[in-house]
């Protein structure tokens, strides 16, 4: 079962990206993110990695054992993020983590706008 903890023992971080998809471009999107999630199978610290559509927009639903995982994630997939973003614009990007992992994720993330949540409580299973 799972347990009530505070953000001081969760030290996992949830990244939810939007994206418009550029007219035409939708095949193309559902391609390069099929090989993203391929690729990022591999690491062992991404917990959750899936994209949903509707129509020309996308959502890519990830969750990392901590700031380390989604940091190695960036560097991990730069090249096919680099693809995805000459057919999609990326819309809105949400970060939910515990205070301390927004902190050291701020400064990566600094071109990309992102809204910040800071998780207080709740469970993991």
């Amino acid at each position: 079962m799972g347990s009530v903890n505070s953000s001081q023992d969760n030290n996992y971080c949830t990244v939810l990206p939007y994206f418009k998809i550029h007219a035409g471009k939708v095949g193309a999107f559902k391609e390069i993110s099929q090989r993203l999630v391929k690729k990022t199978n591999h690491e062992p610290s991404c917990l959750c990695y899936s994209f949903s559509f509707n129509e020309d927009e996308a959502h890519c639903q990830e969750i990392y054992a901590d700031s380390a995982a989604f940091l190695y994630h960036l560097d991990h997939v730069s090249e096919l993020l680099g693809e995805l973003f000459a057919v999609a614009e990326m819309t809105r990007l949400e970060i939910h983590a515990p205070a301390s992992i927004i902190e050291e994720l701020k400064p990566a993330l600094v071109d990309f706008e992102p809204k910040f949540f800071t998780s207080e409580t709740g469970f993991r299973r």
